[in-house]
């Protein structure tokens, strides 16, 4: 750069510099002035009026007005003037106070109020006292006397009066008013003082924050009661500079009824107010930090920063409110400015709750600010409408209305644009946001809100844009956060990409609903390309685990690929759509999950797999899904494609059938896969798990009697391929009842044809051109029966080598073969022949008549007598035929759960069998002898071994679901055992209903961590993570992520601060926030934090070993994401390396490498892959099994590797990936552990203990 244009542009920076400077040193000036809020309204004051009487326009009102003044004056001595509240708006030029008469529907002044948030429309009473204290900030209050019609208006008046002091004749003073007629409900009560005895005992600020949510809200409603509560939960989050939460204080408008509450002191009221002014001003730990967040366009990477950005509002309200400066009108737009895309938009940027509501939020709160009147803003009508189809797109609100609370507030401002617009489709809305409720099963009413404070003379419409197939509209913002290479290489443009897709086939809960989702943000769900839902005949059938159970792939209805052992990272956010077709009884998309080319390895030249996911829908009949791998390298691909069921369950041959009782009606939902190597059944009956549904929350949707189980079917597949091949699978699924009857069976005819059988009748599916028994098929998607013909960017069909269609263009067509109508849509005009006539087909939809001859009789033979595929299954990796050797078998009664093997000091060597039933069972020697039995009371979740008390002996530590930690001698009789301070830990879950609802204990992990030659356990118990010496005393207690997140279910040690002493090392497996692994000091502080995945991807398994051969312990974690974190120097993170799987990573062990070097094997969740690194993180190689591998351990002795798979075999392995000898075991391994003298014990689901040599 030239000298001269350093020294024109240097002065400028330093400028800029100074002035930001000095802008930044201004908003963090603190508040120390309050405004006064006139808590006593001046009537009259020496024989003078001081207050004006505004009321509606109308006669009975002015009646009412005029009654009020006399009343007024028998007892003061002084007549209030009366005024119209009409059009002129005098009310805002007045120098008086003023008593505002009316409703929402006639008052303009209540209505201006209400806009801005100083008061609420009262739905839950009909009249209303309320002083709003001096909302234009020049001294002068507005009191309320509000209620539904005249009568009711005039009930407040007695009130009014008993109120209103008179010391003398010519005086009269308003104290502060607020209707006490509401009181709290008796439930509510007794939560919220639950919530306030604990509120001090909290770790941080989800549970304070919760409880002020809760306090708020109901304050806000009237319960002023709860202030307390309110006051107590900000003044938590004030000492802890919590500020990321405050964007939900944006539901809670009726800020009145708090920061105006006589239960606050000026010090309270203070308090709160520097609390938001540095919410907004504190640029390292508030919220200022999202200027940088959201200009830096990180806004959707995770919901925190769009959160920060909604309470960036919230702040800048409650400051332009209270304390109008200049100051403080500069951050409201710039707030606003944050909201650009939004409010232009109305763009979807993925977080469905904080986003979605916060751009209506926000667009309507510019517009109120504006001006007086939103009517007069057709822009916000433009931005509802907008946000219409939207709405339904996300899955917002499926049909029959199994949406809770939280996603239904959008409702409120579909309310309002009805009452501004007058406008039937916002009407219809808010009916479909609130009353689409199971109880109410989705009857969309014809009638309107309670007229109580705003008329409304609107019938309800159904906007368009809700049936058939509707795409969310491409978002120009979030294709900006893509990653400029993986946009060059795929060619992509925004309109390639898609937010979601809704199939719905009407508004009925019996039609079909499906929820195609291509977005992966917010908290991180893995779910692009995925399908969140599908419902028919009133029920949900598939379902999609929300984000607290559901960060990983196989979580959702998708497939997930792995190459070579490793999956690639997820792609830059989003999927893309390929084509797609809407015509009248069919409709089909197809996708793409196209590759970021990380490929697993934390580069980009490594490329992994496309997956194309291709979506065929006869309306209201049934789904075909061909799922395709597309190789991007040379590799081993392997590919799970995971559906997830809710219902009763029957196994069938080639897939499954659930059944959902609808009332007295059953539902039966069958789902069938094909052209795979073989699929597994799988369930999850944690009912935490199973009833977080994507979108519900902790509410389960309608369904009648289901259990709260989750039933998983896994379609498995695998080829060897060179870049640029393919293979697919495909599955079928539909929903019947007696009233829509449904039987439907398909079979593969072609690796990429399907026969589907519909009640019977004979149809061809097909991915791409097909030949199949007569019939020629050139479409890139297709379903041909004999009533009909459906294509999909179509060129020819042949029947016994005859035409019936050919294109020079593709276009998409439904031909209906009885009434010969033919709907057509063309990306481009075309000339098309059908039975040899010319068409000319115009760009876009078009209808057409066409004669189908005898077309029908001839597809109808030729469907009959469609041939079928054989499977072709893949050759296992190479390896021995040697057996295994099975020293010694104990069958059990129950499941065992989990295992410790080793010697129990002079009991010599034994196993230890934690079951299900609650048994702790101890098996001597190689022949398995059974030497004692422990019983819990619940089952047995962790055993470890260590000297406790110094004696040289070991003794047994044994965590359970009982709440107790047990301790017991070598001979199995109980030393002591410890209960955790549960009531406690039980208080806190009532914060947060998706963690435990009990505090089980579920890791004991047994070492000396004060180097005094006696171990402590350390435990995860539920909630806390707890040490106990060898006596059951409690040492400390840790919170996983300095909160109230679960304790830690993966437990290591090692020193990490160089005092010759392990520390204990650990993660919590069901946390969100946390992929951390943290290092825990001798009084439970955090030593150290080491950094994994981010955010919603808890650590499942850890290990800590010398992996380099230096004598020092490296650290190693996998996480639920899938992420295999490593730092080989814990003391140097510059030595840490990442990588990614296909799915969770549960399973770690080491085997000697080379040079006294140690490779790391990792696997689990449900892939078929075993991988393993060195030290440095190189992949050294990938072992594919036939079934997924669910148990994994080394015996370090021997130098092997055991690996136990879903289909009961058992292999081991030496460290060069190859299979030396295998057994096949009756059941499912579920825990494999090293043997002081055999091989390895395996402890099987179904109760089994095997010793292998």
């Amino acid at each position: 750069m030239p000298k001269q244009s350093l020294a024109f542009i240097l002065p400028l920076v330093l400028l800029g510099l100074c002035t930001t400077i000095r802008c930044l040193a201004e908003m963090t000036e603190p508040i120390v002035k309050l405004k006064k809020l006139h808590l006593d309204t001046d009537l009259a004051r020496d024989g003078a009026a001081r207050a004006v009487i505004y009321h509606p326009p109308l006669p009975e009102y002015e009646a009412a007005a005029k009654e009020l003044s006399q009343a007024i004056g028998e007892k003061t001595g002084v007549r209030l003037p009366t005024k119209p509240d009409d059009a002129q708006r005098t009310w805002r030029k007045e120098t008086q106070h003023i008593l505002a008469l009316g409703n929402f529907g006639n008052s303009l002044l209540l209505r201006w109020l209400h806009y801005r948030s100083f008061i609420n429309p009262p739905s839950w009473v009909k009249r209303r006292i309320q002083t709003i204290h001096d909302p234009w900030g020049e001294g002068r209050n507005v009191v309320m006397l509000g209620g539904v019609d005249p009568e009711i208006v005039k009930a407040n008046f007695p009130r009014l009066l008993e109120l209103l002091q008179s010391p003398q004749k010519g005086t009269a003073v308003l104290p502060r008013t607020f209707d006490p007629a509401l009181r709290i409900p008796d439930d509510v009560k007794a939560q919220t003082e639950e919530y306030h005895r604990t509120l001090l005992k909290m770790p941080l600020n989800y549970p304070a924050y919760h409880a002020g949510w809760v306090g708020s809200r109901y304050a806000s409603q009237g319960y002023e009661e709860l202030v307390p509560l309110y006051r107590d939960c900000i003044k938590r989050l004030s000492e802890k500079k919590s500020y990321v939460h405050l964007y939900l204080f944006r539901e809670f408008s009726g800020w009145d009824a708090i920061e105006e509450s006589p239960m606050l002191t000026d010090a309270d009221r203070l308090m709160i107010t520097n609390f938001f002014r540095n919410a907004v001003a504190n640029e390292k730990e508030g919220i200022g930090y999202v200027r940088s967040s959201l200009r830096g366009h990180r806004l959707i990477q995770g919901n925190h920063p769009s959160q920060a950005a909604c309470g960036v509002m919230v702040v800048a309200d409650y400051l332009r409110r209270y304390y109008p400066s200049e100051l403080h009108e500069q951050w409201y737009r710039e707030a606003l400015s944050f909201f650009e895309p939004y409010r232009t938009k109305g763009s979807y940027l993925g977080d469905d709750e904080a986003m979605q509501g916060a751009s209506i939020t926000n667009i309507m709160n510019a517009v109120y600010q504006a001006a007086d009147d939103p009517a007069e803003h057709p822009f916000l009508k433009s931005a509802l409408d907008r946000l219409m189809p939207n709405y339904n797109n996300f899955g917002m609100w499926p049909a029959f209305g199994d949406a809770t609370a939280p996603y239904r507030f959008g409702a409120s401002f579909y309310e309002l644009g009805a009452r501004i617009y007058g406008s039937p489709e916002n009407l219809w809305m808010y009916h479909f946001a609130t009353r689409a409720t199971p109880a109410a099963a989705a009857k969309i009413p014809t009638d309107k809100p309670a007229p109580n404070w705003w008329t409304l003379d609107v019938t309800p419409r159904q906007p368009k844009g809700f049936v058939g197939l509707q795409w969310a509209e491409p978002d120009e913002t979030l294709f900006s956060l893509a990653r400029p290479q993986w946009v060059k290489d795929n060619k992509l443009t925004v309109q390639d990409l898609y937010g979601r897709a809704a199939f719905r086939a009407g508004i009925d809960p019996q039609d079909d609903y499906l929820l195609l989702d291509g977005v992966h943000l917010g908290h991180a769900y893995d779910d692009q390309n995925g399908i969140l839902e599908y419902s028919a005949l009133g029920r949900t059938l598939l379902v999609s685990f929300d984000y607290g159970y559901g960060t990983k792939q196989s979580a959702h209805n998708v497939v997930a690929v792995s190459v070579d052992g490793m999956a690639d990272v997820m792609p830059a956010l989003v999927a893309v759509r390929r084509l797609w077709a809407d015509l009248p009884s069919f409709a089909a998309t197809r996708t793409a999950l196209l590759t970021d080319g990380r490929g697993g390895v934390g580069n980009f030249n490594h490329p992994s797999a496309d997956w194309e996911r291709n979506i065929l829908w006869l309306k209201n009949r049934f789904f075909l899904v061909f799922d395709r791998v597309i190789a991007r390298r040379d590799g081993f691909h392997s590919a799970v494609g995971f559906w997830r069921m809710v219902g009763e369950r029957s196994d069938l041959p080639d897939g499954v059938e659930m059944k959902q009782q609808a009332g007295d009606t059953p539902v039966r939902f069958r789902l069938t896969v094909g052209d795979v190597d073989h699929f597994a059944l799988g369930r999850e009956e944690d009912p935490q798990a199973a009833y977080c549904f994507t979108r519900y929350g902790k509410q389960p949707p309608p369904l009648d009697n289901v259990p709260p189980v989750v039933h998983i079917l896994k379609a498995h597949k695998a080829r060897q391929l060179k870049a640029g091949e393919s293979f697919g699978l495909w599955t079928c699924f539909s929903a019947s009842s007696p009233k829509r009857p449904t039987d439907l069976t398909c079979q593969s005819v072609q690796p990429n044809a399907v026969r589907v059988m519909l009640n019977g009748k004979p149809m061809l599916a097909a991915l791409g051109p097909a030949a199949v028994g007569k019939l020629s098929v050139d479409a890139e998607l297709s379903l041909i029966s004999d009533d009909r013909v459906c294509f999909v960017a179509g060129r020819k069909l042949a029947l016994d080598g005859k035409t019936i269609f050919e294109s020079l263009a593709p276009i998409s067509f439904e031909w209906n073969l009885s009434s010969g109508e033919c709907a057509m849509d063309a990306k481009s005009a075309a000339k098309a022949f059908f039975l040899g006539q010319a068409l000319e087909v115009p760009e876009g939809r078009s209808s057409h008549r066409l004669s189908a001859g005898d077309v029908s009789q001839r597809l109808a033979s030729s469907l009959q007598s469609l041939p079928s595929l054989p499977s072709q299954r893949p050759k296992h990796l190479p390896g021995s035929a040697s057996q295994l050797q099975i020293v010694t078998q104990r069958d059990g009664k129950s499941g065992v759960e989990c295992l410790w093997a080793g010697k129990l000091g002079s009991a010599g060597e034994a196993v230890l069998v934690g079951r299900q039933d609650g048994a702790v069972e101890a098996l001597g020697g190689d022949a398995l002898k059974p030497l004692w039995t422990y019983r819990c009371e619940r089952v047995v979740n962790s055993i470890d071994a260590g000297d406790l008390d110094g004696d040289g002996q070991p003794e047994i530590a044994v965590g359970s679901d009982d709440h107790h930690l047990h301790t017991l001698g070598r001979d199995g009789k109980l030393l002591w055992k410890w209960k955790p301070p549960f009531d406690e830990l039980k208080a806190k879950i009532a914060y947060c209903q998706w963690l435990w609802p009990e505090p089980f204990v579920k890791k004991v992990a047994v070492h000396d961590t004060n180097g005094d030659g006696k171990a402590e356990i350390v435990a995860g118990t539920g909630m806390d993570t707890v040490a106990v010496n060898g006596r059951g005393q409690q040492l400390w207690a840790f919170h996983a992520g300095g909160s109230h997140w679960p304790s830690m279910r993966a437990i290591v040690f090692l020193d990490v601060n160089g005092d010759g002493v392990d520390e204990p090392v650990g993660g919590a497996s069901d946390v969100w926030y946390h992929a951390n692994m943290s290092a825990i000091g001798p009084k439970g502080e955090e030593l150290k934090a080491f950094a994994g995945d981010g955010w919603c991807s808890g650590v499942k398994v850890a290990l800590a070993e010398d992996i380099l051969g230096t004598g020092k312990k490296s650290l190693v974690w996998g996480t639920r994401l899938g992420g295999l974190s490593c730092y080989p120097d814990p003391n140097n993170a510059a030595t840490r390396w990442y990588r990614r799987f296909g799915d969770e990573i549960d399973l770690l062990a080491t085997l000697r490498h080379k040079d006294n070097t140690k490779l790391i094997a990792a696997a689990g969740g449900d892939t078929k892959w075993v991988t393993a690194f060195d030290p440095k993180g190189e992949k050294l190689w990938a072992a594919y099994f036939d079934a997924a591998v669910t148990a994994m351990s080394a015996n370090a002795a021997q130098d092997k590797l055991y690996v136990g798979c879903e289909d009961g075999s058992v292999h081991e392995l030496d460290a060069s990936g190859r299979v030396l000898r295998s057994v096949a075991l009756p059941g499912k391994p579920r825990i494999i552990v090293a043997h002081p003298s055999a091989g390895v014990a395996v402890g099987m689901e179904q109760g089994g203990v095997y010793l292998l040599r």
